[in-house]
């Protein structure tokens, strides 16, 4: 190997195709800076958010940003606007921009400021359960109903994980018994009506100082350790 230059540390490229990742992100503990959650994943590491240091999290073709501190919401702020105009400077169309305050939903959850959390919209939460209640109510299913509730059931339990323990058998009954009319198995029943019963449930708390916060949503993980207050997305934690 190091002769032919191959290997882990050889001068020679293999076959296998190596991933790029960017690096736009900027750490510092005198000034401001951004770092990128997407760049910062794929790398193993995290971002500690204060006063000083920000986030932007990119999801497909829309950004947010996390800033921290008693001007958090206003660093948010300031560092979405900025975004915007520099992308419209060079062509792009903004069409488009969110205050810190007025952020409902990111990437398909409610952030909540008190208690600080991570919730299903009140609405789609409302439905949810309501759907699964409608479908136990009945003496027979239809299994593509129940496979298209399921997976946005899903989508809300990865807020809390522990959720996902509690569908087993539903998932061969539905493999089984693919897009028909059938009789429930007693037992899938029973783990819709349990599906329905913690939707309430999904949610999923952020932490007081000196905690560690384990966020992770589709392909990002962001861990949040907050010093003087946090402000994620712009919504400050009342328990810093």
């Amino acid at each position: 190997m190091l002769e032919t230059g191959e290997g882990p540390g050889g001068h020679v490229r293999s076959s296998t195709t190596l991933t790029r990742v960017s690096a736009w992100s900027r750490y510092s503990e005198v000034s401001e800076a951004v770092a990128f959650l997407n760049e910062e994943v794929v790398k193993g590491k995290r971002v500690i958010i204060d006063n000083k240091q920000a986030s932007i999290y990119m999801h497909v073709d829309d950004g947010v940003v996390c800033a921290g501190g008693s001007g958090g919401k206003e660093q948010a702020n300031e560092i979405m606007h900025f975004c915007a105009d520099s992308l419209g400077s060079v062509g792009f169309t903004v069409d488009s921009r969110t205050q810190a305050e007025l952020m409902e939903k990111v990437v398909g959850y409610a952030p909540v400021t008190t208690p600080a959390r991570f919730t299903l919209p009140e609405r789609k939460a409302v439905a949810l359960q309501e759907s699964l209640m409608f479908l136990t109510a009945r003496s027979r299913v239809h299994t593509g109903e129940l496979h298209s509730i399921l997976g946005l059931w899903i989508w809300g339990a990865l807020l809390r994980r522990g959720l996902l323990s509690i569908p087993y058998t539903i998932f061969t009954f539905i493999t089984k018994l693919p897009n028909v009319w059938t009789e429930w198995w007693p037992v899938v029943k029973q783990e819709v009506i349990a599906m329905a019963r913690v939707v309430p449930l999904m949610y999923c708390d952020l932490p007081p100082p000196c905690a560690a916060c384990f966020l992770q949503q589709m392909l990002w993980v962001a861990t949040v350790l907050t010093q003087e207050g946090m402000v994620l997305w712009g919504l400050t934690c009342p328990m810093c």
